[in-house]
């Protein structure tokens, strides 16, 4: 599979654990529901690491070579945005690490599940329409 055709694969599969994240932090929360939320965070984040990589290592330098200036900046805008969802993601992975804090603050817990996967489907989106037609370009 090459890099192009492995980012849009990875978009589908963030939306799809972003989704039961949210769906679960929708729930009345138990124990055994929030390890299984604590589960999807770790794999989304493994998922994201792998997919920002590709993106650093591939896609951005790819794009930043192009000859046509406007590509150029945009995919230099898209790189310095990358960090405002890589920092977004690591405050809230590194603060819901237990199922006690998710169930103890569970409406501040599904706020901000509910407003991380928003900003990964708007990120995504962006990219499939913007960002992933210039590689083709």
């Amino acid at each position: 599979m090459n890099a192009m055709s492995k980012l849009k694969e990875q978009h589908k599969e963030i939306l799809s654990i972003g989704g039961r994240i949210s769906d679960g932090a929708d729930t009345t929360l138990n124990v055994k529901i929030a390890m299984t939320i604590l589960e999807l965070i770790k794999e989304l984040g493994e998922l994201l690491e792998e997919h920002l990589l590709i993106e650093d290592d591939f896609l951005y330098p790819a794009l930043k070579k192009r000859s046509q200036e406007n590509i150029r900046d945009i995919a230099h805008q898209f790189s310095i945005e990358l960090g405002g969802i890589k920092e977004a993601f690591f405050n809230y992975s590194t603060k819901w690490t237990s199922p006690e804090k998710i169930i103890q603050s569970q409406m501040e817990f599904t706020s901000e599940s509910k407003a991380l996967v928003g900003a990964l489907q708007n990120r995504i989106v962006k990219e499939d329409k913007e960002l992933f037609p210039l590689y083709k370009s």
